[in-house]
């Protein structure tokens, strides 16, 4: 409603110049000011909405915030390839179908551990970005893989017994013969293969060689039980293990310490008990015997018999 000033009003008007400050002409003025107010503030709702949205719709889908760059770090046996393959086909996948999870903004960290952990030998995994289209991802693999000896070569082989890749032949030096005097004088001369594992590792990665003395398909239950050995002799004993030897008598797994030290066990039936009664016997009287060329039964848990004789000590060029 539109008023007039008071100076052009007529005379029966100016007699009615009250009536403005009605209360139902104020009640309709602040409902036209409350409307003015509501339609302002859509508005200026409205354009920040728009504008927000363009901003997050520019970041989310513009190029240049694509991940391009994905840079791993940290691998010894898995090639850095096949990490950035998987990692490429994970982010080219999109969240709720619409938010593209090779984005950097938008990019779910946590969401790759889990993915390369259950894809590969992987122990850590650490993600992290570098702007604009970058990721640098840095492994560290569990062990997960055994060097094979047959006698005649090394093979890396994985968990399941699957060969990897041939490292290399058996060296000159890594057969000696040993002569034996037997019954009545007798001598017989025999060849003792002994791995160069300094050399080994060093060249190929710290992994434990595993001697198999009879050319046969090999149970993934002995690869897996010489890994569980390896690590739990290393983290919670000072046993120096050299390499295993498999099969011998009653198909047990022999494992050689640096200094001529066999022990045995078995690697199909309750092998962490076996594990844990060693470890107890060995912190309390058996690590005595390193200098000692003895045979320790630890195939049984609850108890652990020790026996003279064992494998020859390693060559001195290897210790």
């Amino acid at each position: 409603m539109r008023y007039k000033s008071y100076a052009a009003l007529g005379p029966k008007q100016k007699r009615r110049w009250w009536r403005r400050f009605a209360p139902v002409v104020i009640r309709e003025r602040q409902a036209a000011t409350a409307r003015r107010g509501s339609r302002r503030t859509a508005v200026v709702f409205i354009a920040l909405s728009l504008i927000l949205g363009a901003w997050a719709g520019l970041l989310l889908f513009h190029p240049y915030f694509h991940i391009r760059n994905i840079i791993v770090t940290g691998t010894q046996n898995i090639t850095e390839t096949a990490l950035q393959d998987t990692v490429t086909t994970a982010l080219s996948r999109k969240r709720w179908y619409v938010v593209p999870h090779n984005n950097f903004f938008a990019l779910d960290k946590k969401r790759l551990a889990p993915i390369l952990k259950t894809k590969y030998p992987v122990e850590t995994v650490v993600v992290k970005t570098q702007f604009p289209d970058a990721i640098r991802i840095t492994v560290t693999e569990r062990l997960a893989f055994v060097i094979y000896d047959d006698g005649e070569q090394y093979t890396l082989v994985d968990e399941e017994g699957v060969p990897q890749k041939t490292l290399r032949a058996v060296a000159v030096h890594e057969r000696k013969e040993q002569t034996r005097v037997g019954e009545g004088g007798r001598t017989a001369t025999t060849t003792v293969h002994y791995p160069d594992v300094v050399a080994l590792n060093a060249r190929f990665g710290a992994y434990p060689v595993l001697y198999v003395q009879r050319k046969e398909k090999i149970d993934p239950m002995v690869i897996k039980s010489v890994i569980k050995i390896f690590t739990y002799l290393s983290q919670h004993t000072d046993f120096a293990t050299h390499h295993f030897i498999y099969p011998n008598e009653y198909q047990t797994l022999q494992a050689a310490h640096r200094d001529g030290i066999t022990v045995s066990f078995n690697p199909f039936e309750k092998l962490d008990e076996q594990l844990e009664t060693f470890r107890q016997a060995w912190q309390r009287e058996l690590r005595k015997e390193r200098a000692r060329t003895v045979y320790i039964n630890a195939r049984y848990p609850g108890r652990v018999y020790l026996e003279e004789g064992g494998v020859a000590a390693p060559p001195k060029t290897d210790r």
